[in-house]
């Protein structure tokens, strides 16, 4: 099959730009291919009717797809996203801006319907790619020796470690969800914040140079990681690639190529932290007891990277 790749570089795109001109895909030019792989942000209507079998990408946080009219469209073979929801009936839900985890929060506003319905033949057309996994943030912390980083850290100084924005912009009305994301990780912080006898380190907001960032994360035991725009977050994988013990809202209706959520990464908590206090607890009584199984899953990440060009030629496979 050829394929044309209509991608431009970006802080998102440039991992699989690396590998997918490199994993043995017959690459063309436009008016020789048979089938355009471009974003689903960018797709246009002439591109739907232009007789090329289309795989659109998306990179939505979460697991919602946000173009669901190319989804559907006759054109579309494959659509590509970081994160998938276990079912086509979550995408049917109501809920405010697409997301599906609005559902599970409290909150004063009307979920709306969504504008279009999906059904089973369009949900298997989803299938989950690459995500944050590859993401430029993490090639540091990636670019550790495991053994040396569980070696020089079994003491961690920093209990709890939690840094991200806690204030949502609604983008003048477009993102109504703004708030409730903004509540549910004010509770968060405010949680960690009273628990006064650990050593809590909160960085509200975007204050940590990415160094600086890492440094921390690979000096404390347990990292706290709320929802955001979507359910899943850089932070899941640089906790588990640091070696920390990740506590998280319960996210188990997300599936990934990397299994993160369908796996034992995570201790989940729930959405609205009414547990989080006890479940930091009982993390940080058992932290010593879990090394072995932190070891273990900074490993399988790891491996995950190294099957990039393996994901990259199944997903553009068709």
């Amino acid at each position: 099959m050829k394929l044309a790749i209509n991608v431009e570089p970006s802080q998102w795109a440039e991992p699989f730009l690396d590998v997918v001109f490199n994993c043995g895909l017959n690459i063309v030019e436009k008016e020789k291919a048979e089938v355009l792989v471009m974003p689903a942000s960018e797709i246009t209507a002439e591109d739907l009717e232009s007789g090329l079998k289309i795989i659109a990408l998306e990179k939505t946080d979460g697991g919602n797809i946000v173009f669901k009219n190319v989804l559907k469209h006759k054109s579309v073979t494959r659509y590509i996203t970081p994160y998938n929801y276990n079912s086509f009936e979550l995408h049917n839900i109501p809920c405010v801006d697409g997301r599906f985890f609005s559902t599970l929060l409290s909150h004063n506003l009307e979920p709306q319907d969504p504008d279009y319905l999906i059904d089973e033949k369009d949900y298997n057309k989803i299938k989950e790619g690459w995500n944050f996994l590859h993401y430029f943030r993490l090639r540091e912390i990636l670019s550790l020796e495991t053994d040396e980083l569980f070696q020089k850290n079994d003491q961690r100084p920093i209990d709890v470690f939690f840094a991200g924005r806690v204030d949502y912009d609604d983008k003048e009305g477009t993102r109504k969800s703004a708030g409730i994301i903004s509540e549910h990780r004010k509770k968060c912080a405010e949680v960690l914040e009273s628990m006064t006898d650990c050593e809590t380190l909160i960085v509200k907001g975007k204050h940590l140079g990415l160094k600086a960032y890492n440094q921390i994360i690979c000096h404390s035991k347990v990292v706290v990681s709320p929802w955001g725009w979507g359910e899943p977050c850089y932070r899941d994988y640089e906790a588990i690639l640091a070696g920390c013990i990740l506590i998280k809202p319960l996210t188990n209706f997300i599936k990934s190529s990397c299994g993160m959520f369908e796996n034992t990464y995570c201790i989940w908590t729930n959405p609205d932290f009414s547990n989080l206090e006890n479940d930091v607890r009982l993390a940080l009584r058992n932290f010593g007891n879990t090394r072995y199984k932190r070891k273990a899953n900074r490993e399988n990440l790891v491996k995950r990277v190294e099957a990039l060009p393996l994901i990259v030629r199944d997903c553009l496979t068709v």
